[in-house]
């Protein structure tokens, strides 16, 4: 974790560090933002509630005006439809909330078309690692988080942005995956 730390860390001093030739066009340095979104699990048959994720974002031009790394640091939350918790002699004590939690560090490749001038779209993809818990609060109990387990995954997606002076507006579709052991089925989700 802290090698990713560090790695971001020179991503963002030196992103406009490079010698540029006369003629040459200057790319502009590194950019950061914030990022919501919905979050939709798909695959099993276990009924789920729309979830959420946040990502804070730094991204770095490559030499090429089209292409751009950017790294992400996302914290999603899936949750579990509740379910109704049932006392010793059958009687329901209330609602049972369970959820799949996820904290990610992301490396994404992002590919745009310069030739639009308002509206461009773009391609993202990439990867990351993941630390994957489960959380569950029931009634009169103490909340149970499981032990969180490192995974990596991957990501692909398309976006489209448009910019005014010193912002960029952007919205992205993506398809997540975080993979897991044999023993354990993988997670994805659309953000």
């Amino acid at each position: 974790m802290r090698r990713v730390i560090l790695v971001a860390i020179v991503l963002v001093l030196f992103s406009g560090a490079s010698a540029v030739a006369p003629g040459q066009e200057i790319l502009p340095r590194a950019s950061w933002g914030l990022h919501g979104a919905i979050a939709l699990r798909i695959g099993p048959s276990e009924v789920l509630d729309p979830g959420y994720q946040g990502t804070a974002l730094v991204e770095v031009p490559w030499p090429r005006a089209v292409r751009a790394l950017r790294l992400e640091a996302i914290y999603a939350v899936l949750p579990y439809s509740p379910g109704i918790a049932i006392d010793s002699i059958g009687q329901p004590m209330g609602e049972v909330h369970s959820a799949v939690r996820l904290r990610a560090i992301a490396l994404n490749v992002i590919v745009r078309r310069s030739d639009w001038s308002v509206v461009r779209p773009y391609l993202v993809a990439g990867g990351g690692v993941f630390r994957v818990d489960y959380r569950t609060e029931g009634p009169q109990t103490e909340a149970f988080t499981t032990p969180a387990v490192t995974r990596v995954g991957g990501n692909v997606g398309l976006g489209v942005e448009t910019s005014v002076p010193r912002v960029t507006l952007f919205a992205e579709a993506r398809y997540d995956t975080v993979l897991h052991r044999e023993d354990q089925g993988e997670l994805r989700f659309v953000p």
